[in-house]
C-alpha cells in the first residue's frame, strides 16, 4: 500500500509542477487511487496547482484541501476545476452576509487573498482585545471574520471556521447533508 501511494504522490508532484497530463497519465494517477478503497483525497498545494490536479482525481472520492489551495475571490471560471473541493474557509470569503462582515469595509485597495487574509484577522485582533478588556471572554465566545472564536483552556484562543466547497466555480459555505 505505501508505494501506491509513493506512486500518486509522484504523479500529482509531476501535474503539480506544470508538466501536461495526458490520458496515459491520467490513468496512472486514478488506478492507485481507485485501488486503494480510499474514501477521499487531501491535497496541499497553491492554488494553480491544485487546479491542474483536479481533473485527474476521481469525481467519486472527496477531495479536501487547506484554505490555501483555493483562491476564494478567483473569477468563476479559475475555479471552476475545483468542483467538489471542501475546506475551511473564513466567513470573511464565504459568508457575505455574516453580521460581523456586513459590520466592517471591505478593502479599499486591491488586495491579494493573503493581504485580506491579514486584513480580516487584523479586524479579530482589534475586536478580540476589546472583548478581553471588556472582561467577556470567558463567558461569551467572539463571532469574527476570520472564524468563531473563543477563549479556551489553558488561556488558548480557539478559532472555528466555516466550512466551504467549490460548487460551479464559486466558493460557497457547505450545505448541510
Amino acid at each position: 500500500m505505501k508505494r501506491r501511494r509513493i506512486r500518486v504522490a509522484e504523479h500529482v508532484s509531476q501535474l503539480a509542477d506544470g508538466h501536461v497530463g495526458s490520458a496515459e497519465q491520467a490513468q496512472r494517477l486514478r488506478a492507485p487511487l481507485e485501488a486503494t478503497k480510499a474514501d477521499m483525497v487531501f491535497i496541499a498545494l497553491e492554488p494553480a496547482q491544485a487546479r491542474a490536479v483536479r481533473p485527474y482525481i476521481p469525481a467519486t472520492l472527496g477531495l479536501y484541501a487547506t484554505s490555501l489551495s483555493v483562491n476564494p475571490r478567483a473569477e468563476t471560471l479559475v475555479n471552476l476545476d475545483l468542483q467538489g473541493l471542501r475546506y475551511l474557509e473564513m466567513p470573511w470569503f464565504v459568508q457575505p452576509d455574516h453580521p460581523a462582515v456586513m459590520a466592517y469595509p471591505q478593502p479599499s485597495a486591491p488586495m491579494s487573498v493573503d493581504q485580506e487574509r491579514l486584513y480580516a484577522f487584523g479586524i479579530d485582533a482589534f475586536r478580540v482585545a476589546l472583548h478581553l478588556l471588556r472582561g467577556e471572554a470567558r463567558r461569551t465566545p467572539l463571532d469574527g471574520v476570520t472564524g468563531r472564536i473563543a477563549l479556551g483552556p489553558g488561556n488558548a484562543f480557539q478559532r472555528t471556521l466555516t466550512p466551504a466547497e467549490v460548487d460551479g466555480g464559486h466558493v460557497i459555505p457547505l450545505r448541510a447533508p
